[in-house]
């Protein structure tokens, strides 16, 4: 085992929310009746959901019917990068909402949390990858 991967097995990394478990159910009403809310809220804030595909299927559905995007991190980035609402909605890992500002100074980024991590970005500290990126 090389320093690196020995290194990975002694980390500990922050719980996630056990989504599934933890998401309320409502009845076909009360969902649209949600929806109906969200979809007036985005519309006042001239805003967009862009969700990760491994974000809660309500979460992906709200953000298809919306106008928003469900897709992996660059597309995310892209989908973000070209729209001209005024905030956008990043549900998704902390790097994801931080690439969104980063392409898109000038528009307000919400986050659901800023909690959910990735376990890549958390294990390749950038001092460490630039000593690398030199070999």
């Amino acid at each position: 085992m090389n320093k690196l991967s020995n290194k990975l097995s002694n980390e500990s990394f922050p719980k996630t929310i056990d989504v599934l478990n933890s998401s309320p159910v409502y009845d076909a009403s009360s969902k649209k009746d949600k929806i109906n809310l969200i979809r007036k809220l985005l519309k006042e804030k001239d805003a967009k959901i862009i969700a990760h595909y491994y974000t809660h299927a309500d979460v992906q559905e709200v953000a298809e019917i919306t106008g928003g995007n469900v897709s992996d991190s660059l597309e995310m980035a892209k989908f973000g990068a070209n729209q001209s609402s005024k905030m956008l909605i990043v549900a998704g890992v902390r790097f994801m909402g931080e690439t969104a500002k980063i392409l898109n100074p000038e528009k307000k980024i919400l986050m659901p949390t800023l909690e959910a991590e990735c376990s890549l970005d958390l294990n390749c500290p950038a001092p460490e990858l630039l000593e690398f990126s030199k070999k």
